[in-house]
This record gives C-alpha cells, structure tokens and sequence, in this order.
C-alpha cells in the first residue's frame, strides 16, 4: 500500500489484466471505477445500464452510468465481481467485500 501526497491510501490491483491503483474505502458497499479507467480496459466488457444512485459518505450522490463483470487481483487472490461505472470523480474504489 502507498500513501499518496494528499494522504490517500491506495492499493495496486489487476481488474481485467489492466494495472489500476484503487483508493482503499473500507466502507464502500460497490466497487466504482470511474469512466476514464473503464475506457483504459483492453477488452471493454460487456456493459449493463444501470440507473441507481450511489451515495458516499460525503452525502453528494455519484451517477452510475453501467455495471460490468470483472476480474480483479490483488493481494495474491482473485475475484469476480460487478464493477459499477461512474462519470463523476477519477477515483476508483473497491468494496469492504473485495477488501476482507
């Protein structure tokens, strides 16, 4: 883990075999990954609209845009998971699920 100028906590992880450093938020419900990121992808996978609201712990609700199916490393494990796209931020963000 590094901790970046702003004191940020962030983690290197595979989504999908492409390198992305993820901003540790032990309290997040989904893992989020913003637009810029999800176009960064080599394969882009199979998108699903998605319309819901996410609301972090700032209070300002965040736009998702599509959720995709995706493989993420870390930490000598491996899941599958639903990541939620988002138009709003530069951050990407796992959930308290990915983390434990």
């Amino acid at each position: 883990m590094e901790v970046n100028s702003v004191n940020k906590p962030l983690v290197n992880v595979m989504i999908n075999n492409l390198a992305v450093k993820i901003l540790v938020d032990t309290g997040s419900s989904k893992n989020l990954l913003d637009e810029e990121t999800f176009k960064s992808l080599k394969k882009h996978p199979m998108l699903t609209n998605e319309n819901n609201p996410v609301i972090p712990y700032a209070g300002r609700s965040m736009n998702i845009r599509r959720n995709i199916c995706a493989e993420i490393r870390g930490n000598n494990a491996t899941v599958s998971s639903t990541v939620y796209v988002t138009c709003e931020g530069k951050s990407n963000f796992p959930s308290s699920e990915y983390i434990k």
